[in-house]
């Protein structure tokens, strides 16, 4: 019935559009009639929520969303859109009522689902709060692992680019400060006086280059930021400003003869000019005089410095790449492979 009233185009048989001017009033009675609890009124509490906010109607707003939001928490199933209701609310506790800690709450839940349409959006909101001390404490842990989760969350289509960059910008700002977080999967703010392990800071500026990138991999005038921030980023990094993982790196020519064994440095940069071939990924081995060895895995196979490899074996000891034009063989030793970023 609400969506009767509401304001649509008709389409006469002769193919004439005509707009319907619509009844907001009876849109509103019949929006208020269907907002009841459970599953078959969540819908109607969202679209009430709107026409009410439309309306200037704050505090009515707040209880459409707040009868629609309980409904679906209790429930706990994406499928009936009541989570729509809860980003709605969240984002209107937010930025009208400024009820921080109820925009938490709600942001909260969608952020903890699988919503691809509202996810990474309720991450980001929710991110921002918790750093900002926004309903509660400030939270840099929290917001961090809220705001990857806004930017990484499934596919990099999904991505919320303003997420994106904010968790970027914040391990830049905390890379002193990172640990390991509790599930060993990625990086967290620790204490302030808590020292960085070189390995931990290199595991996070790798993931803030990949958020950059994927801030500028869907860049439009207003992400040119991500594209900036991920070659600003890139350009210290290579130049020693940062610190790398440690590794051994190893030459061998055609005839398997070592030529140069030397310790080095590795880092994994996300570049937007090799995005056609992936993610964009690529680990550079700086050796102490400053060269540079590049390796990529691509759509079409490995790469050594840009050039086809036409081996690549993973040893005990050694992890291998053979160019196939000249034989001669880089490797770097395998006994960190398993903490390879």
């Amino acid at each position: 019935l609400a969506d009767m009233f509401d304001v649509h185009d008709t389409v006469t048989i002769g193919g004439v559009t005509t707009g319907g001017p619509g009844q907001p009033e009876q849109r509103l009675a019949a929006l208020q009639m269907g907002c009841k609890a459970g599953t078959q009124g969540m819908s109607n509490c969202a679209s009430l929520g709107l026409q009410q906010e439309k309306r200037g109607d704050f505090a009515a707003a707040s209880a459409a969303y707040a009868l629609g939001c309980a409904s679906a928490m209790f429930i706990k199933d994406p499928s009936y859109q009541g989570d729509h209701t809860c980003f709605w609310g969240g984002e209107h506790a937010m930025k009208n009522t400024h009820d921080y800690a109820t925009a938490r709450r709600y942001l909260a839940f969608i952020c903890n689902t699988n919503d691809w349409e509202m996810t990474t959006s309720a991450c980001t909101m929710l991110g921002k709060m918790e750093a900002a001390g926004q309903g509660g404490p400030a939270d840099l842990a929290s917001a961090m692992a809220r705001l990857e989760r806004g930017c990484f969350y499934d596919s990099a289509e999904l991505a919320d680019l303003e997420g994106c960059m904010l968790y970027g910008n914040m391990v830049m700002e905390n890379r002193d400060h990172l640990d390991w977080n509790e599930s060993g999967e990625g990086v967290t703010v620790a204490a302030p006086d808590h020292v960085a392990h070189g390995d931990v800071t290199a595991f996070g500026l790798s993931r803030a280059s990949h958020a950059f990138l994927r801030a500028c991999r869907f860049a439009g005038p207003s992400q040119e930021p991500g594209c900036t921030a991920n070659r600003k980023l890139l350009a210290e990094w290579s130049r020693g400003d940062y610190p790398g993982m440690a590794r051994v790196c190893r030459v061998q020519n055609a005839a398997g003869e070592v030529t140069s064994e030397k310790p080095c440095q590795q880092f994994v940069f996300y570049v937007p000019e090799f995005m056609a071939d992936g993610e964009g990924e690529a680990t550079i081995y700086v050796w102490p005089d400053g060269d540079r060895t590049v390796t990529r895995h691509t759509a079409k196979g490995h790469r050594l410095n840009d050039a086809p490899v036409s081996d690549f074996t993973v040893g005990d000891d050694w992890i291998c790449w053979t160019n196939a034009t000249s034989d001669n063989r880089f490797c770097i030793d395998a006994i960190k492979a398993e903490n390879e970023y």
